[in-house]
């Protein structure tokens, strides 16, 4: 017969374990191919080409990649886009690599795939390093923001760093454009403020003199 003591103590047992539950629960559901884990992924390990399955596993539209080619000792970042739908297991020839770089005196957007970067014997990491400070873009902004640069006449970054930074956070078109329209009414109803101001003083003069 169990004593009073053994009771309350299974007692406490059942109740720790079911508090404990639902985080357990939780912890299950977030393994590292998960989303829940992948949005919270910023940097990870380099990658090679032995490793392609994991790669391709937690990469997601819209990350940020460092390409280091040892060899030449130069490394560049650039935007992954995936030509298949998120929901589908991707592969690495479905994974396009977006970035910038020196051609004929001049920067142009270049695109790149995972066997060619391999090809070359080149790692590669997600390096997603504005998150901690600003939010990124949702994926169909962001793949806008990298068509807009294939289109673009003339280059407006930097270096592949900052090109990169701006697919995944800069200011998007739709931006740039309410921020010109709030500009102009702006301006607008200075003149506007500013005119009838000229004709109020104007009045005054005019039935003071008489």
């Amino acid at each position: 017969m169990e004593t009073k003591s053994n009771l309350i103590n299974r007692s406490d047992s059942m109740i720790n374990t079911l508090k404990l539950w639902p985080s357990l629960k939780q912890k299950k559901n977030m393994n590292f191919g998960s989303s829940v884990a992948v949005r919270k992924l910023r940097e990870s390990k380099w990658f090679d080409e032995k490793e392609q399955r994991i790669f391709c596993a937690v990469a997601e539209c819209g990350f940020i990649v460092e390409v280091k080619d040892e060899k030449e000792n130069i490394e560049t970042f650039g935007i992954v886009i995936c030509k298949t739908a998120k929901d589908k297991k991707q592969k690495p020839e479905n994974i396009e690599i977006y970035s910038i770089k020196n051609a004929e005196r001049h920067m142009q957007v270049t695109k790149t795939t995972l066997p060619e970067i391999w090809r070359e014997s080149a790692k590669l990491r997600i390096n997603n390093f504005g998150d901690k400070e600003k939010m990124p873009h949702f994926e169909k902004d962001i793949r806008n923001q990298v068509l807009f640069a294939q289109k673009a006449r003339q280059i407006l970054w930097h270096n592949s760093k900052h090109f990169a930074y701006w697919c995944r956070y800069g200011d998007r078109q739709q931006d740039l454009r309410q921020r010109q329209m709030s500009e102009c009414v702006k301006w607008s109803s200075v003149g506007m403020n500013a005119g009838m101001l000229l004709l109020t003083n104007r009045q005054k003069a005019f039935s003071t003199s008489k």
